[in-house]
């Protein structure tokens, strides 16, 4: 007969701790990884031509800064003139040539890779709680 086991060892609460430990792994990892800030601060620019997407053309913006406007290529064609669009300035504040307009590519929007870690973080951590639990019910049923 194996040695009986104290009463406040629980197999399960290990696999819920290293579940825990790998979602915050994941979440560090993830913040650390993607700087706040990196992309730039997203102002408001508006169309002043527009330019045929066919011949790899870009539009030409006025970019509306505190200091006044700034006339600078957009990384996008086809956008109708006079429309209002977001661009991106450079981390340190200026208009790039071309400008990134927001959300594109280009432009470093939103990233899902948080998103996506965060959620197999859960995942897997949910998944952790769960074996734990029918781990603990299955000894109790045993003994």
């Amino acid at each position: 007969m194996p040695p009986a086991r104290p009463h406040h060892d629980h197999p399960g609460a290990r696999v819920l701790l290293a579940g825990a430990a790998g979602a915050l792994l994941a979440a560090g990892w993830t913040l650390a990884t993607v700087p706040a800030g990196a992309a730039g601060a997203v102002v408001p620019a508006v169309v002043t031509t527009s330019a045929s997407c066919s011949g790899g053309g870009q539009d030409t913006v006025s970019v509306q800064l505190d200091t006044g406007a700034v006339s600078a290529r957009l990384d996008a064609c086809g956008q109708p003139e006079g429309s209002a669009v977001s661009v991106v300035l450079a981390a340190d504040g200026s208009v790039g040539e071309p400008v990134a307009m927001a959300g594109t590519r280009s432009g470093r929007g939103p990233s899902a890779l948080p998103v996506v870690v965060l959620t197999v973080g859960s995942v897997l951590t949910v998944g952790s709680v769960a074996a734990s639990v029918r781990a603990g019910r299955a000894g109790r049923d045993r003994g």
